[in-house]
């Protein structure tokens, strides 16, 4: 079984996605549960050379989710909707970051 596209694949289709109109926000909410998955997937942190930062990445998929926040009335802080959703996932793995480098106690 595959393990689903790449963070940046998926930041790239919600960067697209912001700039069209009357998306369904079933798609939103598809694309966030990719977005965690693949943000929970690698980290924040850079793996090879040749991919963008989980970091980068993360904040591609939050600007686009921002971008279109007004036309489904997201609340940041509310974790079933799509803004939510991966903006709780990049806390996690932020805070998950700090802890593998020792800086949080």
């Amino acid at each position: 079984g595959g393990q689903g596209p790449g963070g940046s694949e998926v930041a790239s289709w919600m960067s697209l996605l912001a700039d069209q109109s009357q998306v369904p926000e079933a798609a939103w909410e598809l694309l966030a549960k990719e977005a965690q998955r693949s943000l929970a997937a690698s980290g924040l942190g850079k793996i090879t050379e040749e991919e963008d930062s989980g970091a980068a990445v993360a904040v591609e998929m939050l600007e686009a989710l921002l971008k279109c926040q007004h036309c489904y009335s997201w609340i940041a802080g509310d974790m079933s909707q799509p803004l939510g959703a991966v903006l709780a996932a990049v806390q996690t793995e932020w805070r998950r970051t700090i802890a593998l480098d020792g800086e949080l106690e």
